[in-house]
């Protein structure tokens, strides 16, 4: 009698001339090595993590959302795979049974609200920082696999854009958020714009003060708030010349 070591874990044994058991053997090995290929094609497709005027929910909010795509040719099963911004807790948020046919998108609102029904909305129990931060899928093997992810961190993002993978593999911002569809490749743009300079730079002051902004890009479009909003491209007044104020308030900025 024989014994051979499989996957650090699991010893099969091989009797001679049974032919039948070997087949068996690697049959099993080769289903798990096709399910392996078809996990590895569902990825993270797209997310938005600051969503100010876009996508809502069947509660009329705007959380952030996470758009999962299957490039592969066979329907996967994702229950017990988990959704994450820890990747020391792969399975934040575990998937109910909800199977991704072929060439088909899921939307997970990363909402905090955290509900799992198959047939319902699907929601996380966590949310999207804006400023960057760990997002990984895993899959439901032991240990979890991530299968796809950005690490350490993904960056920054700016208000109502998406942040997606392109036909060439590589991540992009998208000024056109496409949830449930293929990415707009024709709202890709480079990188987000630096932060406006403040002249002063933020603080307190007394009296009248001028403000001035300026941004790196001398195409960038400067949009500021008085109101504590978050300034977007349809949102805020354009920067021309310096701001005066008489009393103290709190100003708002960002480049487009």
């Amino acid at each position: 009698m024989h014994s051979v070591s499989y996957r650090n874990s699991v010893s099969i044994f091989l009797w001679p001339n049974a032919a039948g058991c070997l087949r068996t053997v690697l049959l099993a090995v080769l289903l798990m090595a096709l399910a392996s290929g078809a996990r590895a094609q569902v990825r993270i497709n797209e997310f938005v993590a600051s969503n100010q005027t876009g996508l809502t929910d069947a509660d009329g909010d705007r959380p952030d959302w996470i758009e999962l795509f299957n490039a592969g040719g066979e329907p996967v099963n994702l229950a017990g795979w988990g959704l994450t911004d820890n990747p020391d807790q792969p399975h934040k948020w575990v998937f109910p049974a909800v199977t991704l046919a072929p060439g088909a998108y899921r939307v997970v609102f990363a909402s905090d609200k955290d509900r799992r029904s198959a047939a319902d909305e699907l929601h996380t129990n966590f949310k999207l920082s804006a400023e960057g931060e760990f997002l990984g899928l895993y899959d439901n093997s032991f240990p979890p696999r991530l299968v796809s992810g950005l690490a350490p961190a993904f960056p920054p993002q700016p208000a109502d854009v998406a942040y997606g993978v392109t036909p060439d593999g590589t991540w992009a911002y998208f000024e056109r958020p496409t949830p449930g569809a293929v990415n707009d490749m024709a709202s890709v743009f480079d990188r987000e714009l630096e932060t406006p300079a403040f002249d002063p730079p933020r603080g307190f002051y007394d009296g009248p003060l001028y403000v001035r902004l300026a941004s790196p890009d001398p195409q960038a479009e400067i949009r500021y708030t008085l109101d504590g909003t978050e300034p977007t491209e349809t949102n805020g007044r354009i920067y021309s010349d310096p701001i005066m104020l008489v009393q103290p308030r709190a100003i708002r900025a960002a480049a487009f």
